[in-house]
């Protein structure tokens, strides 16, 4: 039985006994609070992780981005992706990239910064993640939610992964997605040419946590900036090895010994990729090429 099912029930038993034995308003309305508190507690109100590179950019109720005006693009782009949004309508993706506003000009990258680069501009907030919003698909389409990405890497295995985790939300009902470049190591590239402020990372990192219910799973991805016909579970790590590399603190708001269970998982049963093909394809479509 999940967080919210508990609290429905709790809240039910609540009203009962309030109507029905005389049991004081006040204190019916004190123990609801305080139940309902919990349920937000188990779903982490604040599941952001630390932000070391720079400041944090909220996209409403889409998502947020730690963003490094040092390297034009963000460390880390944090939301909550759930089965319910997911199972809505679907809205056509954005036709352009734009930058954002809120981000001086000169730390910003352009969307014409790529052209004839050889480089995607790779979404770190996947836009089908949000195509249940024509908002959501909008913001995914500034230039702070992305970072230079190989195309056959791109429209490739990280296209797959991205399909995966839309699987697993429906599946587990819910999920917190993590997703960044990794720039604590030297950069691959950098561009344009005669600025060379944009950062080519050579590796992304992917975190996913479930935490609907008493039992959280969580489980973490590094994977090269290069095209890759191997399996999925070929890039699983956990999240204290992702922790290592990046110096990020990742749901630092849960409770100190679930951070440490989940954060030192790794199990491929818990996500299927145990069961998996290796043949899985890779196939992307030209279509959403950038």
């Amino acid at each position: 039985m999940n967080n919210k099912v508990k609290v429905g029930l709790l809240v039910l038993v609540f009203a009962v006994c309030a109507r029905f034995f005389g049991i004081d308003k006040a204190l019916v309305e004190e123990l609801t609070d305080k139940v309902e508190e919990t349920e937000k507690i188990g779903h982490l109100t604040n599941y952001l992780p630390t932000t070391n590179l720079g400041d944090t950019i909220s996209y409403g109720d889409f998502f947020t981005v730690s963003y490094s005006n040092n390297h034009r693009q963000a460390e880390w782009v944090a939301y909550e992706l759930s089965k319910e949004n997911l199972a809505k309508d679907e809205f056509p993706r954005s036709p352009s990239f734009k930058t954002d506003d809120r981000v001086e000009k000169e730390f910003q990258a352009r969307s014409e910064d790529y052209t004839s680069t050889g480089f995607d501009r790779g979404h770190l907030a996947a836009a089908a993640d949000f195509s249940w919003s024509k908002d959501g698909i909008e913001m995914t389409f500034f230039t702070t939610n992305v970072s230079p990405q190989e195309p056959d890497f791109n429209r490739g295995i990280w296209k797959q992964l991205e399909s995966h985790v839309r699987g697993w939300a429906i599946q587990y009902e819910q999920l917190y997605v993590v997703t960044g470049p990794i720039l604590t190591e030297r950069a691959k590239k950098r561009f344009p040419k005669e600025k060379n402020y944009i950062a080519v990372p050579q590796r992304f990192y992917k975190v996913l946590l479930n935490y609907t219910d008493d039992n959280p799973i969580a489980i973490g991805f590094i994977m090269k900036n290069e095209d890759s016909k191997e399996h999925l579970s070929t890039f699983v790590v956990s999240i204290d090895e992702i922790e290592k590399i990046t110096g990020i603190d990742f749901f630092p708001e849960l409770p100190n010994d679930i951070e440490k269970s989940v954060e030192a998982q790794k199990n491929l049963s818990d996500w299927g990729l145990d069961a998996m093909s290796r043949s899985a394809s890779l196939e992307y479509d030209e279509s959403e090429a950038q």
